[in-house]
């Protein structure tokens, strides 16, 4: 292992306690398969991550660590965790120790180095501080055509894609003041970001492959949960709304309480922890809207990650081993 490797760690964003487990995997690793250098060298560490696969059939069939490195746990967790240190240190090879981030402020190339501020947004705090949102009480009878309204202009993920993925699209959740940097949660590593990863995700799971922001439409989040990276960027926690009807459906907006007992009993799920919501009055009387299904969804979110060269696609490709629809098929749904 190179000694410039911990220096490179720091340029793509990690903080000192991933920089030191990442060293720490990879260190192992070479404990029990020699110089990662020398292997890079004779095949761009290629055997090396094939020895380190272990799939979601492998766990179901209770196979047992294929590998020369022994541990106590999980083998697909642990397995998981060496083989992402390894797709960072070939990465790192591969762009000769140079840093990998890239600008993204239109999510395409030959933006290099651009870093996007917000110098409105104490501004636009200390405002919103000041203003006085009205309750749900207060709209009374006039909730139930609010809530219609919403509705009928609202688009949702479609069943058959919210079933095909069966979990977050990305390993990422939300914090915008470090956002496209890689943190780690319960030892897995994680993307912090805006809401660009969510609209990602609802947009290229029904084959829509836009990377920039639909103008007059705001992607919302069902449940919250935005610092839960099971949810963040589960389909079954987003939803399409038109700019003029977004805060309807805020935390505390009317039509909030619809969406979360439609994702419970439409999709069959809710947010781990969180408990079963109570069904609204009027709720049989909505009718909901989808995005049209597609034929390959995690077909079309592979191509979008593996064609497209940004800064986002940069840092979470070498994460997506960790999902748990990568590995599988087209779907049959």
């Amino acid at each position: 292992m190179r000694r410039d490797y911990r220096d490179w760690l720091r340029r793509q964003g990690y903080g000192d306690g991933t920089i030191t487990a990442q060293l720490h995997r990879v260190g192992r690793v070479e404990e029990h398969y020699g110089d990662l250098d020398r292997l890079f060298d004779q095949d761009r560490l290629r055997g090396l991550l094939a020895d380190l696969t272990y799939s979601t059939e492998d766990e179901r069939r209770g196979r047992p660590n294929p590998t020369r490195i022994p541990f106590v746990g999980n083998a697909r967790n642990n397995l998981a965790s060496y083989k992402s240190a390894v797709l960072w240190y070939a990465r790192f090879r591969e762009n000769g120790g140079a840093s990998t981030r890239v600008g993204d402020r239109s999510e395409t190339t030959g933006l290099a180095n651009v870093q996007l501020r917000h110098p409105e947004a104490s501004r636009k705090a200390r405002i919103g501080r000041r203003k006085l949102a009205p309750t749900v009480l207060a709209l009374g009878e006039d909730t139930l055509p609010l809530v219609r309204i919403a509705a009928k202009h609202c688009l949702l993920p479609h069943p058959n894609v919210v079933r095909a993925f069966g979990c977050a699209v990305f390993p990422a959740i939300r914090d915008q003041r470090n956002r496209l940097t890689l943190s780690e949660m319960s030892g897995q590593p994680v993307l912090l970001d805006d809401n660009v990863t969510a609209r990602w995700a609802l947009l290229w799971s029904h084959g829509i492959p836009a990377t920039h922001h639909l103008s007059g439409f705001t992607f919302a989040h069902v449940w919250g949960a935005v610092k839960d990276p099971s949810a963040y960027t589960h389909l079954a926690n987003l939803a399409m709304m038109p700019e003029y009807l977004a805060s309807l459906s805020d935390k505390e907006g009317p039509f909030a309480r619809f969406l979360r007992f439609h994702a419970w009993t439409g999709y069959g799920w809710k947010p781990t922890g969180y408990p079963e919501p109570p069904r609204p009055d009027g709720f049989d009387d909505i009718e909901w809207r989808y995005l049209d299904d597609h034929p390959d969804p995690l077909g079309f979110v592979r191509e979008r990650l593996t064609t497209l060269k940004n800064q986002r696609t940069t840092l979470l490709n070498p994460l997506m081993e960790r999902a748990e629809w990568w590995g599988r098929g087209p779907c049959s749904t």
